[in-house]
C-alpha cells in the first residue's frame, strides 16, 4: 500500500523524488541497505539503473562477503580502489551476473556503466537464484510424458499470460513471471528491451527478496 502513512520511517528514507507508487519499495531497500540515495533525501528514482549498481545490491543480498576471488577474469576490473569492485568480482565469480565475451569463451568484460534494460535485470536476479542460491528448479516432475518445467514453468503457461511481445523471452523471464517478480506494462507488453529506472529496479528486488524471504545484514 503506498499510501501508507511514513511518520516512522526514518529522515534518511524520505526521498523527495521518491514517486507515489514506489514509496514503499524505496523505503524497503533503504532500510534494508541495498540501495542507497544518492544525497541524504534524494533517491535519483528515475535515473537509469547501472551494472555497477546491480552487482552492489546483489553482493549486499549474499551478505558483503569479505573473501574476494583473485581478478584473473575481467579484463576492465583492474582498480581495487573502485567502490563497486567487490561486488562486481563476486557477483562475476559466482556467476550471478554474466560477462560480456568478445571471443566466446574464457575471461572478458564486466561493463560496470552498462545501462541495464528488463531483460538484464531479469536475468541477473534469475542467476542470483539459480547460481549463488540454487534455489530454481528448472525440471519440475513428470507428468503426462513431459517435465513440468518446476519454478520455470513452461511455454504453454508463459503463453497463457497473453504478453504482445513474448518473442525475446527466455527462462529467466518464464522464471521471473511465474514466481511474480516481474509483470507486464497495462497495455499487456513485457518491453524487454526497456531501460530500468532505479525506482522500478527497487521495486524488483523487493518481489525477489520477499519471494525467498531473505534474511540479511
Amino acid at each position: 500500500n503506498t499510501d501508507e502513512s511514513n511518520a516512522d520511517v526514518p529522515t534518511q528514507t524520505q526521498f523527495i523524488d521518491t514517486p507515489q507508487w514506489a514509496a514503499e519499495t524505496l523505503t524497503f531497500v533503504s532500510e534494508k541497505g541495498l540501495m542507497v540515495g544518492v544525497d541524504s533525501n534524494r533517491f535519483d528514482s528515475q535515473s537509469i539503473i547501472t551494472k555497477k549498481e546491480v552487482a552492489a545490491t546483489l553482493y549486499h543480498l549474499a551478505g558483503s562477503p569479505e573473501e574476494i576471488p583473485k581478478n584473473t577474469f575481467c579484463g576492465d576490473l583492474d582498480d581495487t580502489s573502485k567502490w563497486y569492485y567487490n561486488a562486481a568480482i563476486w557477483c562475476a565469480y559466482h556467476q550471478a551476473m554474466s560477462l560480456y565475451q568478445p571471443w566466446g569463451y574464457g575471461g572478458g568484460y564486466f561493463e560496470p556503466d552498462k545501462i541495464m534494460t528488463r531483460s538484464d535485470i531479469v536475468e541477473s536476479v534469475y542467476r542470483f537464484a539459480y547460481h549463488y542460491m540454487k534455489q530454481v528448479d528448472r525440471v519440475g516432475e513428470y507428468v503426462n510424458g513431459a517435465y513440468t518445467r518446476g519454478d520455470v514453468g513452461t511455454w504453454e503457461e508463459f503463453f497463457a499470460h497473453g504478453f504482445i511481445d513474448p518473442s525475446k523471452a527466455g527462462e529467466a523471464w518464464r522464471w521471473a513471471v511465474k514466481q511474480g517478480i516481474i509483470f507486464g506494462y497495462d497495455d499487456n507488453s513485457l518491453r524487454p528491451n526497456n531501460c530500468v529506472t532505479r525506482a522500478e529496479y527497487a521495486a524488483i528486488i523487493t518481489r525477489f527478496v520477499k519471494h525467498y524471504d531473505l534474511q540479511f545484514e
